[in-house]
C-alpha cells in the first residue's frame, strides 16, 4: 500500500495512524535519477565521463478523492506546497491479534510543486487522476522490522537526501512515523 500526505491537500485515509492526517491512498509513484554517460577517451583507453545525476520528477495516480479540487487548483495556481511525504507500507499482526501498520519505505519533498495534473475517466468506474510533482529537496528512508518477544521493532537502514539548489547532501530530512 502506498499513502501520500501533501500540506494543505486533504486527504480521506482510514489507515490506522494515517486517517487523522490528511494522507491518501495512490495506486503508484515514480522516481529516478538519470545519468548521462559519454565516452571521452581516446581509442584504446578506460577514460570515461559519468556525467551528472539528473533527478527526475516525482508522480502518482490515484482514484479521484476529497483532495483532487486542491490539486486541480495547485497545478493551475502554480503555489508551492510545503511539504510532501510518501510512504510505502505494510500490515503485520500485532501482539494483540489486530493488524499494525508499518512504513518501511518513505520519501520527503520539501518545497514541492504540482508540475502535471491530469483526470482521466471512463463510465464503468471513478476518474483517476495522474500527478507530477517537481521540489527542491528529496530524501529517503528505510525501514527494517524485525519480531522480538512477539513485538515489532523498527531499525532504520539509514536516510539519504538531495537538495537541488545548492547541488549537495540534504542531511536533516525529519519524516513522520505514524503511530498506527
Amino acid at each position: 500500500m502506498i499513502l501520500i500526505h501533501i500540506d494543505g491537500i486533504k486527504g480521506d485515509s482510514q489507515i490506522p495512524g494515517y486517517k487523522d492526517k490528511d494522507w491518501f491512498a495512490v495506486d503508484s509513484f515514480n522516481f529516478g535519477v538519470v545519468r548521462e554517460t559519454t565516452d571521452s577517451a581516446k581509442a584504446g583507453t578506460d577514460d570515461i565521463t559519468i556525467g551528472v545525476g539528473d533527478l527526475q520528477e516525482c508522480s502518482f495516480e490515484k482514484t479521484t478523492d476529497r483532495g483532487s479540487i486542491k490539486l486541480m487548483h495547485h497545478s493551475i495556481s502554480g503555489g508551492p506546497l510545503p511539504s510532501a511525504e510518501v510512504h510505502f507500507v505494510q500490515t503485520k499482526d500485532s501482539s494483540d491479534s489486530k493488524q499494525a501498520v508499518f512504513p518501511y519505505l518513505m520519501f520527503k519533498l520539501e518545497p514541492c510543486f504540482i508540475k502535471t495534473w491530469s483526470i482521466n475517466g471512463a463510465e464503468d468506474g471513478r476518474p483517476t487522476e495522474t500527478v507530477t510533482l517537481w521540489y527542491q529537496k528529496i530524501a529517503m528512508q528505510y525501514y527494517a522490522y524485525t519480531k522480538v518477544n512477539g513485538k515489532y521493532a523498527s531499525k532504520t537502514e539509514g536516510t539519504a537526501g538531495w537538495d537541488q539548489v545548492v547541488n549537495n547532501s540534504w542531511d536533516t530530512p525529519k519524516f513522520e512515523v505514524p503511530k498506527g
